[in-house]
């Protein structure tokens, strides 16, 4: 058995003549959708479950579908993502927040240490500012910032620019006794 399958379109039309019905149902679905998204016409779609669908009750949060598509979410590390995420559901309507760090790591499980290098990162990367006490989470840059620096190679860098080391050091200085030698 032979199916014609027609579709009109305004700028181009097609008539297909298939043999097998599973391929003529499957071909004429992606030629529909292909002329929807050509034609500028949404799909039409339904809340799978309709008694959940989300409503904006007080305050809301958003994010511009360009932070996924223009690659800044994959430019992030996982403890960036995690501040940069918390900052968006806290900010008021001009992305102003102002959690202290200690909350901030409490409320997403992360070590001080792991704060300030990603807070820093996400400063770098020209996506949020902070002035000591207010966060403001920034319109997205036109593109992804390369940020500059280069590894940490040697001891003495670890010691002077690394904050975990930074950390353990002082931790051990106000502890009474400090052994360099055991330091990363």
């Amino acid at each position: 058995m032979n199916l014609v399958a027609i579709f009109v379109g305004k700028k181009e039309s097609f008539l297909i003549n298939l043999s097998s019905e599973s391929m003529a149902a499957d071909l004429i679905l992606l030629m529909m959708i292909k002329f929807h998204h050509r034609e500028g016409i949404m799909i039409q779609k339904t809340p799978l479950i309709s008694h959940r669908v989300r409503k904006i009750n007080g305050s809301f949060a958003w994010i511009s579908h360009r932070f996924l598509r223009q690659g800044f979410w994959a430019s992030l590390t996982h403890h960036e993502l995690l501040i940069y995420l918390f900052l968006i559901m806290v900010g008021d309507r001009q992305g102003l927040s102002y959690y202290s760090f200690d909350k901030i790591c409490s409320l997403i499980g992360i070590t001080p240490d792991e704060y300030i290098f990603a807070r820093n990162s996400l400063i770098d990367k020209d996506l949020i500012s902070f002035d000591g006490h207010m966060f403001q989470v920034l319109s997205l840059p036109e593109r992804i910032l390369p940020i500059s620096g280069s590894p940490i190679l040697t001891k003495e860098k670890m010691q002077q620019q690394d904050p975990a080391t930074v950390h353990q050091i002082i931790t051990k200085g106000l502890a009474g006794g400090q052994d360099e030698t055991n330091l990363p």
